[in-house]
């Protein structure tokens, strides 16, 4: 049982930060493979509670970490500005290192990651990735073909494909 519920913490740091319960937000394939019915009533009451304790914590961070990051005197980037443009015209994207501000430890479809330039980007793979915790990691944006633009972990040799959230531009 302690297994069960060990890996059930695992999987919840996992999901994005949204309001829904996490033991709500499992389809019933997920539930079935994990053994969420095993769990008693105090079981799952226990576990709905430890993953918003740690959602919380992980929302109350963020804002913090990334003012500890403006203390510092690192710049944010510069605003994002609109451009037009003729069809035809060239176009030359460049990369930007930053780093993912508080806690890190992979992502899925959805999670949404706060970066030291006050960007906030939303994960659109739908290939989820795991990795022990560790706290600001180094980031990379770069750009894709068609717009596309991937958020690399050059410590970790991975890339995953995201999108810039409303109202940050």
């Amino acid at each position: 049982m302690k297994r069960s519920v060990l890996w059930f913490w695992g999987l919840a740091m996992l999901v994005p930060l949204t309001g829904a319960e996490f033991l709500g937000s499992l389809t019933e394939q997920e539930r079935a493979s994990i053994g969420v019915e095993k769990l008693t009533d105090a079981e799952k009451a226990q576990l709905e509670s430890l993953v918003q304790r740690f959602r919380q914590n992980v929302a109350a961070e963020s804002p913090r970490t990334l003012a500890s990051v403006k203390e510092k005197g690192e710049e944010a980037s510069p605003p994002a500005r609109k451009v037009r443009l003729r069809l035809g015209t060239e176009i030359e994207y460049e990369s930007e290192t930053t780093q993912v501000v508080g806690r890190f430890s992979g992502w899925e479809r959805g999670t949404l990651f706060v970066l030291a330039n006050g960007q906030r980007w939303r994960v659109i793979d739908r290939e989820g990735y795991s990795t022990r915790p560790r706290e600001g990691i180094e980031a990379v944006l770069k750009p894709g073909v068609l717009g596309a633009v991937f958020l690399e972990f050059p410590e970790l040799g991975r890339r995953v494909k995201v999108e810039l959230v409303a109202g940050e531009k």
